[in-house]
């Protein structure tokens, strides 16, 4: 515990000395105000000398002649001139006190003002074993020390921060860095210009608080600009109210009056006004101020008193605040200050107290302004796997600011689990299917925010088939990055929209029942997708249209819904065209046949396209529909790009192409045709008595080719054959393959063939044998084959 080793009164005026100047010879200093930097030149140019300039507030200190003078004052480039006259320190007093505004409330939090920089305007300060002196400058003429002469400024900064060293005193912030900062000689008197070098060296070495225990009973406007700019630097400046009481024509004094400092009154132990104590709305707190012991010259402790000993409780005061929360801006700290007082004298603000009796234990509960008070995110967020999503979190701070938090360096983002989520600057990758959290931690708050990663299903964007087919749905599920299989049928939930029409087999593959239009939902650990079914009915008429010109023919046209229920169609009511009009023609709804020839009837409807072949007047085997030999086709020029192997097929006598002379290249060859071409390649075993397919009767052109292909084992038996349907290339690859016993396999790895889809060995086996190498990275395998694709694969094979 410290205490005070001496005591002595001090009593010395505190104002500032007005200098008159009269006469044209008789030189004075001078404080000048420019407009802007390009001032400073018209002081040579008028005659005067420049003394000082100070950079952070334009001004400059000068020696004038009176004609200098009234050249500058008439300069557009000069704001103002005023004379640079003499300010004292404020009368000291005999004073005491720290327990009075309650300083151990903050010391229990063992602060000390720490890295809070102060600088002590006044008489210098002197050396002190209870002082610690970070640096300084000295502004008066006589002397570069920054050392007290007078003890003024050596007893105020005893009070803002003497040593907490078992000896002497305790200053409110022991722990701050104290700069000397000299602007008054020994008997106490300065000049505005030494102060304003004072402040003007605060700024520039970055001082958190100014202490000033002066003051003037005028203003000045070069002191107003000077308090006005360091406030905008962010510097603190506490000044003392002055010491002349309630006497008449007096007010606050310079600098406490400006509202950019706080003014500091004084009180008594008991809490009373302190009738030395000047009076006025400008004064902001009070502290104590009367027989206050500190430190002195000559390593002495006496008793002071006078508002210069208030000043420094509020700065030390502030010091501690400034250490607590660093971050806080000194227009924050000012606001806490003038908050943190106990209301004395008349209810409310007045002019002997301002806001009351500055009390510390009112600081200790405070929130920073930079402290958060919540962090406001989703609470869950959720993606596919693959992807990545930014988080929306921002921290709300006690002054309303928010931060976004994905922005902020000093945000800490966590993931529970990195194997389900990663989590980086707030945007988080969805790396595994699972659930698992990030946290977003912000100084001492912590938001958990729940992440569910769903699995990426895929499929194709649509599914079709025809009435009595089987659908085999191939869904493929990434349930991590980098990770893909297919998705077993007894994995999540597989439900048809109509499962009367539709029925989902024990294997997975889908029975079409009914012609419609449907939809396939399959959802699996969250994740959902929709594929819409389209099952078509199928149009059943003669597989020939025969006669004799001159005859007419009404096919029987039947669409069937399902197979067992079907409905009457007409010519009209479909879309229906003949290929070559002048061998038969529709006429009133049925085919009149117009002369000998060969021609095809093409039917469309609800999207299901059926090709009849007609013929008129019966045609031989050599003459029937792509029985007729040609070695030429008007439609196969030479640099056609599969003219050399349509033209080799030719020659081998297995193509003979239509009897118009064409063979039509473009057009996707039928299966029925495939049976026919194969024939005449590969020996297949003669007809035996077999179950027939319903759609191959055997009046049909090509039934013998087509039940050879069935009993050989290369056509699977089902109930229909769809001869006029086109060939896929699934379909071929299986066929020839099966035809000519091709062995070998490699792996094309082609996108769009999975390793479970049906027809993926037979592709394999035709890749290895150099008879298909897909396009880019692709098989296409439902894409329908042409006639003369089928005759590149065809050649290839036989080659």
């Amino acid at each position: 515990m410290k205490y005070i080793c001496s005591f002595l009164l001090l009593l010395i005026p505190f104002i500032f000395n007005e200098i008159e100047v009269s006469g044209k010879t008789l030189e004075g200093e001078f404080l000048i105000e420019f407009e802007n930097n390009n001032g400073k030149e018209l002081i040579q140019e008028a005659g005067g000398e420049m003394i000082a300039y100070y950079e952070n507030f334009n001004l400059a200190e000068a020696r004038l002649s009176v004609s200098a003078y009234e050249t500058l004052r008439q300069s557009e480039l000069i704001h103002h001139i005023e004379r640079n006259i003499e300010i004292s320190l404020d009368e000291q007093f005999v004073e005491w006190g720290p327990l009075l505004i309650q300083a151990p409330s903050l010391w229990e939090s063992d602060l000390t003002g720490h890295g809070v920089k102060i600088g002590i305007i006044d008489s210098g300060i002197a050396a002190h074993n209870d002082l610690r002196i970070a640096g300084g400058a000295s502004f008066v003429s006589y002397t570069t020390s920054y050392r007290d002469d007078n003890g003024h400024g050596t007893h105020v900064t005893g009070i803002a921060s003497a040593l907490d060293n078992q000896i002497g005193i305790k200053g409110i912030a022991s722990g701050a860095d104290i700069y000397a900062l000299k602007a008054f000689d020994h008997t106490g008197t300065g000049t505005l210009s030494s102060m304003i070098a004072a402040l003007d060296w605060a700024v520039k070495n970055e001082m958190d608080i100014v202490n000033m225990s002066l003051g003037s009973e005028y203003d000045s406007s070069a002191a107003r600009r000077a308090i006005e700019q360091a406030e905008a630097e962010g510097v603190l400046m506490i000044a003392s109210s002055g010491n002349n009481g309630q006497k008449s024509g007096h007010k606050v004094s310079y600098p406490a009056a400006y509202p950019e400092t706080i003014a500091v009154g004084a009180v008594d132990r008991n809490r009373n006004y302190a009738s030395f104590s000047s009076v006025g709305t400008a004064v902001d707190l009070v502290a104590p101020g009367t027989d206050i012991g500190s430190t002195y010259l000559n390593e002495r402790y006496v008793r002071m008193s006078g508002t210069s000993m208030a000043a420094p409780y509020v700065t030390g005061a502030a010091a501690l605040l400034m250490e607590k929360y660093p971050a806080a801006d000194s227009q924050w700290i000012k606001e806490q200050l003038l908050e943190a007082a106990v209301d004395l004298g008349s209810p409310g603000r007045d002019i002997y107290y301002g806001e009351g009796l500055l009390q510390l234990q009112m600081l200790t509960g405070l929130t920073a302004p930079d402290q958060v008070k919540v962090i406001e995110a989703p609470e869950a967020v959720q993606g596919l796997v693959g992807e990545k999503q930014k988080v929306n979190a921002t921290a709300l701070l006690e002054n309303g600011e928010v931060l976004d938090l994905a922005r902020n360096d000093e945000a800490v983002w966590r993931s529970l689990n990195s194997r389900i989520a990663e989590v980086t600057d707030g945007e988080v990758y969805f790396k595994q299917a699972g659930e698992t959290e990030v946290t977003v931690t912000y100084q001492d708050k912590t938001r958990r925010i729940l992440v569910t990663v769903l699995p990426v299903l895929s499929a194709e964007s649509s599914l079709s088939g025809t009435i009595g087919e089987d659908l085999l749905p191939q869904v493929m599920v990434k349930t991590a990055v980098g990770e893909s299989r297919v998705l077993d049928s007894d994995e999540g939930k597989w439900l048809l929209s109509d499962d009367q029409s539709l029925v989902i087999n024990p294997d997975g593959s889908i029975s079409l029942v009914r012609a419609g239009e449907y939809n396939l939902t399959v959802t699996f650990m969250g994740s959902e997708i929709n594929i819409p079914i389209r099952v078509k009915g199928e149009l059943r008429t003669d597989s020939l249209i025969q006669g004799q010109p001159g005859d007419t023919f009404l096919p029987e046209l039947r669409y069937y819904i399902s197979k067992d229920q079907f409905e009457y169609v007409s010519l009209e009511e479909l879309n229906a065209e003949i290929e070559d009009p002048s061998i038969a023609a529709i006429q009133d709804g049925v085919i009149l046949f117009q002369q000998s020839g060969s021609t095809v009837l093409m039917l469309t409807y609800k999207g299901i396209s059926v090709s009849v072949p007609i013929i008129v007047e019966e045609l031989s085997a050599e003459g029937s529909i792509n029985d007729v030999f040609s070695t030429e086709f008007n439609d196969v020029s030479s640099d056609y790009w599969a003219s050399e192997q349509i033209m080799s097929l030719v020659n081998k006598g297995i193509i003979k192409g239509y009897i118009d002379s064409t063979f039509r290249p473009e057009q996707s060859i039928k299966r029925s045709h495939v049976a026919l071409l194969l024939s005449r390649v590969i020996d297949l075993p003669v007809v035996q008595s077999s179950a027939a397919y319903q759609d191959v009767p055997q009046s049909y052109l090509y039934y013998e080719e087509i039940m050879s292909m069935q009993q050989a084992g290369i056509f699977t038996k089902t109930p229909d054959f769809k001869p006029e349907a086109a060939l896929t290339r699934a379909q071929m690859a299986k066929i020839l393959v099966l035809s000519f016993g091709l062995e070998g396999k490699t792996d094309p790895g082609f996108e769009d063939i999975p390793s479970d889809h049906w027809a993926a060995e037979y592709i394999k086996i035709l890749y290895h044998n150099g008879v298909t190498t897909g396009s880019n990275g692709q098989f296409r395998p439902n894409d329908p084959v042409t006639r003369a694709q089928y005759a590149v694969f065809l050649e290839r094979v036989l080659r």
